[in-house]
């Protein structure tokens, strides 16, 4: 029979086995270690249940060297080390040479080209009202890019496309040559949408990929855990998402915390974009500036793209002393 001396050793051993390396980034309850060495609640592990919570009580409390570290019911692993950021080797990877929705029936643009830089591993993130273009920027995100050699391919994750709606929308994208001769196939892959899209980034970390739009089922608050969780995967590639936003609230879905992690985040309304950030501004800062536009052709083309500022008169409130706004026709906003 086993004494205790042997029983610890046996259930340290298992600890540093089978529980501590897999505990990189994940909080773990005592009975998920239990279940990680097939400890169960009969009489005959008893004594083996013991040792193994001697182990635990003494890694976390008790050694000099503690392995560690105790929050309420969960057990994380203490960092030993953290792999330094050889930013003075040059890892092949460059400033992406990103291209925006622009104004194809008129030359119009955003400006974005030279106000806006864009790195490998980014995610741009684009929220508004329903109905008010986030799919039109989307569709001219993809095909724009369509050809950058920044990137291995384009994928779009679509919640609202069956193949014959996307078919018809993306034929009125006709300023771009979208099919691959070669492979006889599109330049891009549409794909429907999935609960855990990291697994699926993981798989194409060097493309541009699209998510139009995001649902946080009934976890809005999660909405920064769930990007941290979608740029993760990426090397070159970049992550663009959408995401509703309510009329009547500031934010898109989950809150301000969807902004945290992105390089680039806007609001869109009727004819109207709301630079939220941008981290890397160029030769211009755009952040907290407001642009108009016009959508035409079924949700393709952009046009009259120019920098707005509220109404001077009005300041954005559409009405002056009771009376609708002369000076900007009760749309809030002038040219400025």
């Amino acid at each position: 029979m086993e004494d205790d001396k042997g029983l610890y050793a046996r259930a340290h051993k298992a600890f540093l086995d089978k529980i501590l390396p897999t505990m990189d980034g994940v909080n773990y309850m005592r009975q998920d270690m239990y279940s990680l060495i097939g400890l169960q609640n009969k009489p005959e592990h008893a004594d083996y249940k013991k040792a193994f919570n001697d182990v635990i009580y003494n890694v976390t409390h008790v050694n000099k060297d503690k392995l560690l570290v105790q929050d309420g019911k969960y057990f994380r692993k203490i960092l030993k080390d953290a792999k330094e950021i050889q930013w003075w080797i040059d890892s092949g990877k460059k400033i992406i040479d990103f291209k925006w929705p622009r104004g194809v029936i008129d030359d119009t643009s955003f400006g974005f080209e030279d106000s806006i830089e864009i790195y490998p591993g980014d995610g741009i993130h684009v929220t508004g009202e329903g109905n008010q273009g986030k799919t039109t920027w989307a569709l001219n995100v993809a095909v724009e890019n369509i050809d950058n050699p920044a990137f291995d391919g384009v994928t779009i994750f679509t919640t609202e496309f069956n193949d014959l709606k996307f078919r018809n929308r993306i034929a009125r994208f006709d300023w771009v040559d979208i099919w691959d001769k070669e492979k006889d196939r599109p330049k891009f892959e549409l794909l429907p949408s999935s609960p855990h899209y990291e697994d699926l980034i993981a798989l194409r970390p060097n493309n541009l990929i699209i998510i139009d739009w995001i649902k946080m089922e009934g976890e809005a608050y999660k909405i920064r855990e769930k990007i941290e969780k979608l740029l993760v995967p990426l090397d070159r590639g970049v992550l663009v998402i959408l995401s509703q936003k309510r009329t009547y609230k500031q934010w898109g879905e989950g809150g301000e915390g969807g902004m945290d992690l992105i390089s680039a985040g806007f609001f869109l309304m009727f004819e109207k974009l709301w630079v939220e950030k941008v981290k890397a501004p160029k030769k211009y800062d755009p952040n907290h500036k407001w642009f108009g536009f016009e959508i035409h052709e079924g949700g393709s083309k952009f046009s009259h793209i120019r920098e707005i500022i509220k109404c001077t008169t009005c300041h954005g409130k559409k009405f002056f002393q009771g009376e609708p706004c002369a000076t900007c026709h009760s749309i809030g906003f002038i040219d400025k």
